[in-house]
């Protein structure tokens, strides 16, 4: 890669990053202008319960470490499982 791509590449990240710090910082410029700056590498916001990952949280436990998907997937193939077998719901 030449460092005209990565130049290139890095500002684009940074115009992703101005974006989405004026929406967590929209009165103040100059800090959306820090954040933005320090969010360029890494979007991700903060650590706060609804940011971080649930699988490596110490706050979620049980059902709560598995993604929306996985809960769908997983009604799906009860609800599916019992349509499938009548005698077991009785």
């Amino acid at each position: 890669m030449s460092k005209a791509y990565n130049r290139s590449q890095a500002e684009k990240a940074l115009q992703k990053a101005r974006k989405l710090a004026k929406r967590f910082i929209p009165n103040d410029t100059v800090a959306a202008e820090k954040n933005a700056h320090r969010m360029r590498d890494n979007r991700k916001p903060c650590s706060c319960n609804m940011c971080r990952n649930p699988r490596h949280s110490i706050y979620y436990k049980g059902k709560g470490k598995l993604t929306l998907q996985e809960l769908k997937a997983r009604e799906d193939y009860t609800a599916n499982d019992k349509a499938s077998n009548p005698a077991s719901n009785a």
